[in-house]
């Protein structure tokens, strides 16, 4: 998706305000899938992008950061993403326990996703990533209105 598509998802100056000042965490051990969500937030005006490779080291960044959306793998070592979030989830701190997450993951089994939702996430996004999925998910979890 292109700059000029996303504008016309996000017509509202005060959308377009809330994604630019937005962080958003990925937390990935692949460095494709790094690079494909990046873009695609970027497209969205998204600027503020913290990176990890493992569960300890996005929880690490969450906490000390508190970004406003984590995006997250399923399966990492040696913090998988079922335990990133249990922690983010279990912290005292009502801004880290109450961050957005879309899980990613390549299986497609039922006991995942619901392992995912348990958990905390607050939706569960398949790959290969489409960008239009991950692009509603964003809108909606910062808050940003889509078309109409």
């Amino acid at each position: 998706m292109n700059a000029a598509a996303t504008l016309a998802l996000c017509p509202d100056v005060t959308d377009r305000q809330k994604l630019t000042s937005s962080v958003v965490l990925v937390v990935d051990d692949s460095r494709a899938v790094h690079l494909m969500v990046r873009r695609i937030l970027e497209d969205l005006g998204i600027r503020s992008l913290l990176s990890a490779e493992d569960g300890e080291e996005g929880l690490a960044l969450a906490t000390s950061h508190v970004p406003d959306l984590v995006i997250s793998d399923y399966e990492m070592e040696p913090m998988n993403g079922i335990c990133l979030v249990s922690a983010l989830r279990g912290s005292p701190a009502k801004s880290i326990n109450k961050i957005p997450v879309i899980m990613l993951t390549g299986q497609t089994g039922r006991e995942v996703r619901q392992k995912a939702i348990d958990a905390g996430v607050n939706d569960v996004l398949l790959k290969p990533i489409k960008p239009k999925a991950l692009t509603a998910l964003v809108l909606r979890l910062l808050g940003a209105s889509g078309p109409g």
